[in-house]
């Protein structure tokens, strides 16, 4: 399993944690729908982590594991 693979399974595992369920991923990156995902969008804008909004959803890169904790932290004081 490559490096990128086993960081965007656990970076799905831990957003599970906060509550929310992205979908399956073959990619980089995970599709994370919610109904606040506009607002989700700017509040992590807002702390300097950029995520892409889509309608419904928030497309989240997966990065290094220090990255993605700490946009992990701001979700869950955004959720």
């Amino acid at each position: 399993m490559s490096a990128t693979v086993a960081e965007r399974e656990r970076l799905a595992g831990e957003l599970r944690v906060i509550g929310l369920e992205p979908l399956p991923s073959y990619t980089n990156f995970l599709l994370v729908p919610h109904e606040r995902a506009q607002e989700l969008y700017e509040g992590l804008l807002a702390e300097g982590l950029a995520v892409r909004p889509s309608p419904g959803a928030i497309r989240i890169t997966v990065h290094r594991p220090d990255a993605d904790d700490r946009l992990v932290a701001a979700l869950g004081r955004l959720v």
